[in-house]
Parts: structure tokens; C-alpha cells; sequence
């Protein structure tokens, strides 16, 4: 997060985003972040033999996975566990506190 705030910081005063609003990019981004470090982290413990990818797959010696349908698939298409979808909740339920307490900042009740 330290090496990007500078960045987020100088973006926030060319836009004269809010304190709120620049927070929440950070935020936002570090979220992101975690979620691609955790992927990866989960990737590496399952210790695959090796990196497998779609397009190195030989259609030729299995016919009954047709191309087109493997073809139509979304990147990443794959399901969450149910331990990852609840992670990404409370991540998401720790950004919007984290931004609510921000917003709240210097409000006079």
C-alpha cells in the first residue's frame, strides 16, 4: 500500500477527489491486491506438477471436450470456495467500515 499511496495521492489532487474518495481508491486497490496474492499463494500451495493452461491442451486426445465449449468459458470462470466468497465478504465488510469512518471524520454530530 505505501509504494501505490503516493501515487493514489497525487491522482486524488489532480481529480480534488475527497479524503473519503482517496481512501477508498487505496483501499480499494490494496482489496484487489490481497485477492491476486491470495490466488496465488493458493495456487502455489496446491503444488500443481506444473502450470497448465487452455491453450496447451491437445484437443486430439481426448474428443469428448469439445473446443467450443471450452472456447466459450469466461476467463476465470471458476467457482469460489465457500471459504474464499466468505474472505471476500468480510474483506469488503472491513472497506466499507473503514470508508464509513473516514466519511465521518470531522462531522459535528
Amino acid at each position: 500500500m505505501r509504494g501505490r499511496s503516493e501515487k493514489f495521492a497525487a491522482q486524488a489532487l489532480r481529480e480534488h477527489a475527497s479524503y473519503a474518495d482517496f481512501l477508498a481508491e487505496l483501499l480499494e486497490s490494496e482489496r484487489e491486491d490481497r485477492d491476486e496474492r491470495r490466488e496465488f499463494r493458493r495456487v502455489k500451495e496446491a503444488n500443481f506438477p506444473r502450470s497448465k493452461r487452455i491453450e496447451d491442451f491437445d484437443f486430439s486426445k481426448n474428443p469428448n471436450v469439445p473446443l467450443e465449449v471450452i472456447s466459450t468459458s469466461p476467463p476465470g470462470s471458476r467457482s469460489a470456495t465457500r471459504s474464499e466468497r466468505e474472505e471476500t465478504a468480510r474483506d469488503r465488510d472491513r472497506l466499507e467500515q473503514a470508508v464509513h469512518r473516514v466519511g465521518n471524520v470531522g462531522k459535528v454530530e
